[in-house]
């Protein structure tokens, strides 16, 4: 049953798409580094359903896939992951923690004489003292272990990699089959192939560099990638001899430019 709980897990964190966007959430932890965690990497909405199960009062106000910490619950979802040997008594005090929060954080929500800022704020400063609250802080313990922190990092780091090296190989079979594609249209020869393979998988690389220094800037994004495709295209252009890049122009002017993909490369960004 942990194979198959852990295999679940990794299985949520491939559906993510690259082109999501992420949210980093901290969790402080005595006098550690805070604890960065990715809800998005786990796909998770809901805790498991055997630590957070129906309510035995029959009280189903409190809807944590509505209202709930997702950030909280996606760390409690890998510290069970990652401790699979916890104890019924730290699973129980996390679930009336969490069910605790889900309570304020709706009393908050409800709160008609808040503004939406200062709603805002508030469900954050919620979120930030649960997450004190699981995983102790510089002057009290949490309900968790340092040791059971460190498993849960431990796998987050795994996933992350496990994550990374899946799209790594799925961006490259793009590749390939793009450039099969374009060698059967194009009759390219193995070198030239070699040298198209060479430009697109710089381009990946550079579209997630990009991501990164435009994260908090859409448009520049937008613009920066529309110039990185203009580049790739050019490049590959250049390989070509004028057969082929009549042959090029004539598939680019076809294209539909309402269909995701960039004109001559791969669309696909490593998340």
């Amino acid at each position: 049953m942990k194979h198959l709980f852990l295999s679940g897990l990794v299985a949520l964190a491939f559906i993510v798409s690259a082109c999501e966007q992420q949210s980093n959430l901290t969790a402080p932890v005595d006098t550690q580094a805070p604890v960065v965690l990715d809800d998005q990497l786990l796909g998770i909405s809901d805790f498991d359903n055997s630590i957070l199960g129906d309510d035995p009062t029959g009280d189903r106000k409190i809807d944590p896939r509505r209202i709930g910490d997702a950030g909280a619950m996606a760390w409690v979802r890998l510290l069970l992951a990652a401790n699979p040997e916890m104890d019924d008594a730290t699973k129980t005090a996390l679930k009336e923690a969490i069910t605790a929060s889900n309570q304020r954080r709706l009393e908050i929500i409800r709160d008609t004489t808040l503004t939406p800022e200062e709603k805002k704020a508030a469900l954050d400063a919620e979120h930030l003292a649960l997450m004190e609250k699981i995983n102790g802080s510089a002057v009290a313990p949490g309900i968790v272990t340092p040791e059971q922190i460190a498993n849960a990092q431990a796998l987050k780091e795994k996933l992350e990699q496990e994550r990374k090296e899946r799209m790594d190989k799925m961006i490259e079979a793009r590749i390939d089959y793009q450039i099969k594609v374009w060698t059967r249209m194009l009759k390219l020869d193995t070198e030239v192939q070699g040298k198209i393979k060479e430009i697109l998988m710089a381009q990946q690389k550079r579209i997630a560099e990009l991501r990164v220094e435009f994260a908090n800037d859409p448009a520049g994004l937008r613009k920066a990638l529309a110039g990185l495709q203009q580049e790739t295209d050019a490049a590959i252009r250049a390989l070509l001899t004028p057969e082929q890049a009549a042959i090029w122009d004539k598939m680019h002017g076809k294209r539909d430019p309402g269909k995701g993909g960039g004109r001559g490369g791969v669309i696909g960004t490593r998340g």
